[in-house]
């Protein structure tokens, strides 16, 4: 089922004014998602300058090391040139007896030539590879800097999309227009979500039947229940609301699992619940987990329970870091505290 299909005719109430407060906020939580991913990526490249700069310096040392060895060696091998009689190897070939000592002396003589010639090389060679190597130190190094701005930059965009982020929050706790506005979308969106689900068509494995599974699943993600499944009083608004699954305080950045084999149906973004993941578990039942972070499936992937759907975030959540979490059976949601392990 493509993903085009499953937001057809998706549109979240806005008030006669064209404002949206959960198209706001989704607004928002995209480009701070957008800016997180940057730094991670800047900060990465980062780190991977920092390694390539210690290797660059470890190799740099041992050459010169072996530069300052092979011109050593060079200059004993001059000094002792020096130190030789102008026509000592003239003499040394004149003054032979025979072919054989002749031809001996003409072979030593190749040799020290040949000698001298590596000794040569090698020290040039050395000098050769120093003068790369300092300027490959001098590039990384720079671009080392533009990275250290880099990130400087994209760290004070992820603080000001943050601080964005939260006067929003604030305008809406101190605003009862507002309040009423988001309570009233964020209804629409939980109707428009049990739609979507309605519509998609069971194709789970069946080989692992689900529903066998009550009391049994592990948990998506660590951490305490803040918010349990079933009618609740929105403090912040005022109201009456049915909560449809669980909220669980799990740190930030921390895994969130699939509870079960099936396939994802859905990882895309969704006003009022952020980054989201659906997986069709066969026998009309689903899950799916709200506020992620990051998604790190597709639609399509076959997934296991412990599978890695994400990791838990706050997109779209007016309550800070919260993994939101359903199970529904036939598009009708039900308790997923009686499903997962005690």
């Amino acid at each position: 089922m493509s993903v085009l299909w499953l937001w057809a005719g998706l549109q979240i109430f806005a008030a006669p004014s064209g404002r949206s407060v959960l198209a706001d906020l989704q607004n928002l939580d995209r480009e701070l998602v957008a800016a997180e991913e940057n730094l991670l990526t800047v900060e990465g490249r980062r780190a991977e300058i920092q390694k390539e700069l210690l290797r660059i310096d470890t190799d740099l040392a041992a050459t010169r090391v072996r530069k300052a060895e092979a011109f050593a060696a060079f200059q004993r091998r001059v000094r002792a040139l020096a130190r030789m009689p102008a026509g000592a190897r003239l003499v040394l070939l004149g003054g032979s007896r025979s072919l054989a000592d002749y031809l001996e002396a003409s072979r030593v003589l190749r040799w020290v030539a040949a000698h001298d010639r590596k000794l040569q090389t090698r020290y040039l060679a050395e000098a050769e590879k120093l003068s790369r190597l300092e300027e490959e130190i001098t590039t990384r190094q720079k671009t080392q800097e533009e990275l250290v701005q880099q990130a400087r930059a994209e760290r004070d965009a992820v603080a000001k999309h943050r601080q964005e982020r939260l006067e929003l929050l604030q305008s809406i706790a101190a605003d009862r227009d507002l309040r009423e506005l988001a309570a009233k979308e964020r209804g629409t969106a939980r109707r428009q979500l049990t739609n979507m689900i309605e519509k998609m068509a069971p194709k789970g494995d069946p080989a692992e039947r689900f529903a066998a599974n009550e009391g049994r699943l592990p948990w998506p993600a660590a951490g305490p229940v803040d918010v349990a499944f079933g009618q609740r009083v929105e403090r912040a608004y005022g109201t009456v609301t049915s909560h449809n699954g669980l909220d669980i305080r799990a740190k930030a950045g921390s895994p969130v699992q699939a509870v079960a084999a099936g396939r994802v149906v859905f990882a895309d973004w969704l006003e009022g619940y952020g980054q989201l993941v659906i997986v069709d578990h066969g026998e009309h039942y689903h899950s799916l987990v709200a506020h992620l972070g990051r998604i790190d499936v597709a639609v399509g992937d076959q997934v296991s329970a412990g599978t890695v759907l994400g990791t838990v975030g706050d997109t779209g959540s007016m309550r800070g870091t919260v993994l939101y979490f359903e199970i529904r059976d036939h598009g009708t949601p039900v308790d997923p505290a009686a499903w997962l392990r005690p």
